[in-house]
């Protein structure tokens, strides 16, 4: 619902440049507190303009979903900390790219119905887990925009590339009927899944205050 929000405000921000100072407003209003919220996650965003050209800051975020049907269930939790760079490539614009490093942690974790193993040699589970996560050091490329008013007010949206490498997964069955053989099997299933989603995009909105 705040990304709802946030996205068509900004957008109205984008387009009414009469209320806006131009690129040079960075470096009269220096520090910068915003919110940023994106399909990674939401929180604090803080930064400091060391010129009308490079922006240094971090990034906080966080964000937790459930969804379930009627034989299984899935929770996922998403931690991300970044420390980012900016380079304002001109000084009537609020055009940016970025740079950055971090970390995450990130995780996903079902439950329920499972068939663990390969056709025809699996075996059905009706309680079964499987847990996906990523963890450990992150980096990010990106662009963005960002607007800064006369009067310190500030908003933009930006796209983010946040490499996290491949995740790490478990499978186990509750009920304790798969072999291992059964269980190697379905990790491999998941592994080949899920090794090429070593990057995730975070599209986002960013909107606050500048001092």
């Amino acid at each position: 619902m705040k990304k709802n929000c946030l996205i068509p405000l900004c957008m109205c921000l984008l387009f009414n440049s009469n209320i806006f100072a131009d690129g040079k407003t960075r470096g009269e209003f220096p520090l910068q507190v915003q919110l940023l919220s994106g399909n990674v996650g939401a929180g604090p965003s803080i930064g400091y303009n060391l010129n009308d050209t490079i922006y240094v800051g971090g990034d906080i975020l966080s964000r937790s979903d459930t969804a379930s049907e009627s034989t299984a269930a899935a929770t996922g939790t998403f931690s991300t900390n970044l420390i980012s760079a900016r380079f304002s490539t001109w000084d009537d614009s609020g055009f940016y790219l970025q740079v950055g490093a971090g970390n995450v942690d990130w995780s996903v974790k079902a439950t329920g119905y499972e068939y663990i193993g390969n056709w025809p040699n699996g075996t059905s589970s009706s309680d079964a887990t499987v847990e996906i996560k990523w963890s450990g050091s992150a980096s990010m490329i990106g662009l963005g925009w960002n607007w800064i008013g006369d009067s310190g007010f500030s908003g933009g949206l930006g796209f983010q590339s946040i490499g996290v490498g491949e995740p790490e997964i478990n499978v186990t069955d509750n009920e304790g009927q798969a072999t291992a053989t059964q269980i190697a099997e379905e990790k491999e299933n998941y592994n080949s899944l899920y090794s090429n989603y070593q990057s995730a995009l975070n599209i986002y909105t960013n909107i606050g205050w500048n001092f």
